[in-house]
């Protein structure tokens, strides 16, 4: 019998990937076999593709594994610019490249032959059956994400503990966030969940009136695409998000109208959210299917390795 080809999603552990879980059920039912290990992990394994989830990678473990190498964004502060020059010129060359989007290509500032695409984020299939049956919010807002202190989350939360929203719920889903638990401990309107599985969201996004998406309006986090504002829509929730490039620029491609803040957060107040008309944008190119197809990564696999598994049309079905 045919051994299957074997990837390995190789990451730290650090940052959020939601799209690791639609990256492993896609090429599990192509027939290849994937992994999500530590870098420590990886000479365990014999792996056709090494798909390192960048991070650092400074030397090959194996010459016969094809070197991925994804970028869903470039270093974040501090010192970002100096962390993406010792990533362009120490780390190791991989057989192909992916970015998030042509900023974050730019930004990292390879000028090699190496090939390259984009796999963009993409929002889940949603089943009618959840969007029916959705009920009384428990929640008045809902942010999910990092709580990384360089996003200067308190900001956000202050207004939650001690200022103008302090009288209305927010549901926190993220991970590592017992520091700010602890300095929050005595705002019983804020509550904090996880980390919580991917597929679970939409249980906890139901019970909530409005999603947040809030970041620093500065490099990486404002060229980054937001998964979460795609999430969000993908389940009807009404958005409130920073004013970022990358949300100006898909307002403008795709439509939706969004409740944009302001730098110092003072227009967020529940009378003016409440007054907005929010209108959901086109996502019929924000599928996974198609993120998948204008990557160029299976014909490229297909080219590298012959295998049969890695010759498919993707189209546009449901993965």
């Amino acid at each position: 019998m045919e051994t299957p080809p074997v990837i390995g999603f190789i990451h730290s552990g650090k940052a959020f990937l939601p799209e690791l879980e639609s990256y492993k059920r896609f090429f599990n039912r192509i027939g290849v076999r994937s992994l999500e290990l530590h870098p420590r992990e990886r000479e365990k394994y014999v792996l056709t593709v090494e798909w390192h989830m960048m991070g650092t990678h400074w030397v090959k473990s194996s010459k016969k594994s094809i070197i991925i190498h994804e970028y869903a964004s470039p270093s974040t502060p501090p010192f970002a610019g100096f962390k993406n020059q010792i990533k362009r010129y120490w780390t190791c060359r991989p057989d192909y490249r992916l970015f998030l989007n042509e900023a974050t290509r730019k930004e990292m500032g390879f000028s090699d032959t190496i090939p390259y695409g984009y796999r963009d984020m993409f929002i889940p299939v949603i089943p009618e059956s959840y969007l029916k049956s959705k009920t009384v919010p428990l929640y008045d807002f809902v942010y999910a994400g990092s709580l990384s202190a360089d996003r200067k989350p308190e900001r956000l939360l202050d207004l939650f503990s001690k200022g103008r929203l302090q009288d209305y719920r927010l549901l926190i889903l993220s991970r590592n966030y017992t520091w700010l638990q602890n300095k929050y401990r005595a705002s019983t309107n804020i509550t904090f969940i996880g980390p919580v599985p991917q597929t679970e969201l939409g249980h906890y996004f139901a019970k909530a009136r409005f999603g947040i998406d809030y970041r620093p309006t500065i490099k990486p986090y404002d060229i980054q695409t937001s998964s979460k504002l795609l999430e969000y829509i993908a389940y009807e929730l009404p958005v409130i998000c920073s004013s970022t490039k990358w949300l100006r620029s898909f307002q403008e491609q795709f439509g939706g109208r969004f409740f944009m803040l302001d730098e110092n957060l003072a227009n967020f107040t529940m009378e003016a959210v409440e007054a907005f008309e929010f209108r959901k944008p086109d996502l019929s190119n924000w599928t996974f299917s198609h993120q998948m197809k204008q990557s160029g990564i299976l014909p490229f696999l297909f080219e590298k390795t012959g295998l049969k598994q890695f010759n498919l049309d993707i189209g546009e079905t449901t993965w």
